[in-house]
């Protein structure tokens, strides 16, 4: 049995890890909990946040872990390639550890047992550790900040999308280069659109592209999705149920998020039920060229990017007109307007020169319900009580952030 586990490095993860548990992270074209299922060929066992239990038990996965047998707990951090395979070979009470984090360790029954019914992410890599008598490093990456999941997601998204089969091309569609097109047989293409496969493939799944689009691979466009007259999109991953108009470069929008108007999203991560508004643009690249930085409680931190825009929080809000600088972070259910220099908790109305107010959760609520209707999507009884607990477990927080903001007292309606 293989149990992919959560730790406490799902802190590092924000806004992106909010309200979002870390194995259904994409990376890449297709999500991490996938990419152990394809090299294990096993479908894993999630160990969550207590918070996000009841959201992805409404989704269909297996969240309550029982066991009988001896079990590998797996990081969900863990980018699972061919290396990975070694993993299945491990002996009962054997670790395997990457800068002092837990990768996997191989538990007999009993103690995987215990394990789970004692789990939190902050004490799972301490009890794994102390119940493996025999530890050894290994070679395999883990993502730690938001950052990695763009850039090594860029690089997976090309080697995901290189296998793909050709298939009938329109007479209005224009190929550019020798990479294969997939377009699926329920995809409307309307009229002229450029596909430039000349960096990568593309696939079009049972989706709308209206026409005088220029869609550049490696990308790919799930179904349900809509792409606006113009849209200019290359390198990126668009999410079931989407609408994406303007230009968007080396970015993962994730489903039933909305980006309909002109705009630049570029090296960003979108979560869901986010909307983004006319006219809003991320920076992407320092007017030096120079590496971009991420400033943090802790530190100044090195992205080892050149490139970099910012990270959209699920349910956040940008308006129109709204400019965000490089490795800027949206918090959850977040209102962004005006210029964004500084990262933004969940929960917060932020206007931009200093002034914030607090969002209450009943109008997050509310607007996710308004949102989901536009969609014909039910809304989820365990995304709303998600919200609810994330809005209580980061009250401290927005309190300590809105002490610097003179505030309005503006709420939406």
């Amino acid at each position: 049995m293989i149990v992919l586990f959560e730790d406490e490095g799902y802190v590092k993860l924000r806004p992106i890890s909010e309200l979002n548990a870390i194995p259904t992270f994409i990376l890449g074209a297709i999500s991490l909990e996938k990419r152990i299922e394809k090299v294990f060929k096993e479908k894993p066992v999630l160990l969550l946040r207590e918070y996000l239990v009841e959201k992805y038990s409404e989704l269909g996965y297996n969240v309550k872990p029982v066991t009988d047998e001896k079990t590998i707990f797996i990081n969900s951090r863990t980018i699972a390639t061919s290396e990975a395979e070694s993993l299945l070979n491990l002996g009962e009470g054997e670790a395997v550890l990457k800068g002092g984090s837990i990768v996997a360790a191989c538990l007999p029954k009993k103690v995987a047992k215990d394990v789970i019914e004692s789990y939190s992410p902050e004490k799972i890599n301490k009890i794994l550790l102390k119940n493996s008598v025999k530890r050894r490093e290994l070679e395999i990456n883990l993502i730690e900040y938001p950052w990695d999941i763009i850039s090594k997601g860029l690089k997976l998204l090309k080697e995901d999308l290189m296998g793909i089969d050709g298939s009938r091309i329109p007479e209005e569609v224009r190929v550019i280069g020798h990479n294969n097109v997939f377009l699926d047989e329920e995809a409307e293409i309307q009229g002229l659109v450029t596909i430039d496969v000349r960096e990568g493939p593309v696939i079009i799944e049972k989706a709308e592209v209206e026409s005088f689009s220029y869609l550049s691979g490696p990308l790919i466009i799930k179904k349900g999705s809509k792409i606006f007259s113009g849209a200019r999109i290359d390198s990126s991953y668009i999410g079931e149920v989407t609408r994406v108009g303007g230009e968007v470069s080396s970015s993962f929008i994730m489903p039933f998020s909305n980006k309909r108007h002109f705009g630049f999203l570029g090296h960003s991560y979108v979560c869901s039920w986010t909307n983004i508004g006319a006219g809003a643009v991320t920076s992407n690249l320092k007017n030096t060229y120079g590496e971009i930085r991420k400033k943090t409680s802790t530190g100044v931190l090195q992205t080892g990017m050149e490139k970099l825009g910012s990270f959209f929080g699920q349910h956040s809000k940008i308006s129109v007109g709204t400019m965000l600088f490089s490795a800027t972070y949206v918090g959850t259910a977040s209102h962004a307007m005006g210029f964004v220099l500084e990262d933004i908790p969940p929960f917060i109305i932020y206007r931009g020169h200093g002034v914030a107010d607090e969002l209450e959760i009943s109008s997050a609520i509310r607007t996710y319900e308004r949102m989901a209707s536009r969609r014909n999507v039910e809304p989820s009884k365990g995304e709303i009580k998600a919200l609810r607990s994330l809005f209580d477990m980061t009250s401290e927080e927005r309190a300590e952030f809105l002490k610097k903001k003179p505030g309005g007292g503006f709420e939406p309606p």
